[in-house]
């Protein structure tokens, strides 16, 4: 914590201006930091999000894939199971 002083002199004064210019310069080069990180997350959200919106479509069309395999291999089993039984009769 910076506590206040009095000036006595232009000596005092230019050293609290340049020490205020240090802490003002230290300031931005945080602020930007952090809004760096900040940038560097949001894109990697994004990528993450796009990454699982992919993910999620290939899993519906290898689902939706193996149904219409699983539906084809029904009605072949039906359509067997229909000739047998009228090569039984």
């Amino acid at each position: 914590m910076i506590k206040s002083f009095k000036v006595k002199s232009t000596e005092d004064l230019g050293l609290a201006a340049y020490l205020c210019g240090c802490l003002l310069s230290s300031f931005q080069r945080v602020v930007s930091a952090n809004r760096a990180d900040e940038l560097r997350r949001a894109e990697r959200r994004k990528a993450l999000e796009e990454e699982s919106r992919e993910a999620l479509s290939a899993l519906r069309a290898k689902c939706e894939e193996k149904q219409k395999r699983a539906e084809f291999r029904l009605s072949t089993i039906a359509l067997d199971k229909e000739h047998n039984l009228k090569g039984q009769r």
